[in-house]
């Protein structure tokens, strides 16, 4: 088994990476988005209607489940197509639609969703689609805990 760690944080104005141990300014295009952020969580922010406009488009199947299909607009235009499980309502795949000809599309897949406190949480993700997915898996979320100050610097 790989294991891969990586770290990328955003001020506020500039977003910067750590790339093979040495720190440095990210892509400013990758970060545009997150001016816009006011949760830990991608859902709060969803739901929050001076930062989002959502509509349902639609129904759609993902992995054989059938899914509601929202449409979400940010307030800088950027759209994401959001799919909500019809039976338990856990978000099982989100594609993000770009307008930039970098990123002109990409999807994320969640599941395996567990409990880590009062938290309900997905712990496998895939992202993008094709012959190299990559995937993530989350071992042990903590919330609010092995925090401090440097965390911010």
């Amino acid at each position: 088994m790989i294991e891969l760690s990586s770290k990328n944080w955003y001020d506020g104005k500039t977003g910067y990476e750590i790339v093979n141990g040495e720190k440095r300014k990210s892509d400013p295009e990758e970060f545009k988005a997150k001016k816009y952020k006011k949760n830990i969580f991608n859902e709060l922010d969803f739901i929050d209607a001076s930062l989002w406009t959502l509509e349902l488009v639609g129904e759609e199947k993902v992995n054989d489940e059938n899914c509601y299909k929202i449409k979400a607009t940010l307030i800088n235009g950027e759209v994401r197509n959001l799919f909500f499980s019809k039976s338990s309502f856990y978000m099982l795949r989100e594609d993000k639609i770009s307008n930039s000809e970098k990123d002109s599309f990409s999807s994320t897949y969640f599941s395996d969703y567990q409990k880590f406190g009062g938290l309900t949480f997905y712990t496998f993700m895939k992202f993008g689609d094709g012959d190299k997915p990559q995937v993530g898996k989350i071992v042990n979320l903590l919330v609010n805990e092995k925090i401090s100050e440097k965390d911010f610097k």
